[in-house]
């Protein structure tokens, strides 16, 4: 073989090594892409099923409004969930009992709550020691 047929054989098993690696590479990368996009679509199904539950959950309750607004089932049975953990963070954190009967707390959140049961004794029980006060000041001068 002569050297001047052997370089243009090397040029061209080379050229053609060149062009089989070109064609190669984009399908590595695409199949990369395809693999990140499978993932991808995979994380926001598993987004959208969390999301599909927890709306599925939230429609088992009902907002009570005179309640400061808690979540309870509709039926009545069960604790009560605080609104701020429900509709800000969506998450399901019944709250505790309070120091009174009708008042209830939260511990992520650091808030109380108050039936309307309690807001009335409150009220009823804050009117009567406001007039003992005023008759007890009355009796004093």
């Amino acid at each position: 073989m002569e050297p001047v047929t052997g370089i243009v054989g090397k040029e061209a098993a080379g050229g053609l090594l060149g062009i089989a690696k070109k064609w190669l590479t984009p399908n590595i990368e695409l199949k990369r892409e395809l693999e990140l996009a499978k993932a991808q679509i995979a994380n926001l199904e598993a987004q959208l099923d969390a999301k599909r539950e927890f709306e599925r959950r939230k429609a088992e309750l009902e907002c009570l409004s005179d309640d400061d607004c808690l979540y309870r089932r509709r039926d009545g049975t069960g604790p009560y969930y605080c609104p701020l953990c429900l509709d800000a963070d969506q998450r399901f954190v019944p709250v505790t009992h309070g120091t009174n009967e009708g008042g209830y707390f939260c511990s992520l959140h650091q808030h109380g709550f108050a039936t309307r049961e309690l807001r009335e004794r409150r009220r009823n029980t804050s009117h009567t020691t406001y007039r003992d006060r005023r008759r007890l000041l009355s009796r004093m001068r």
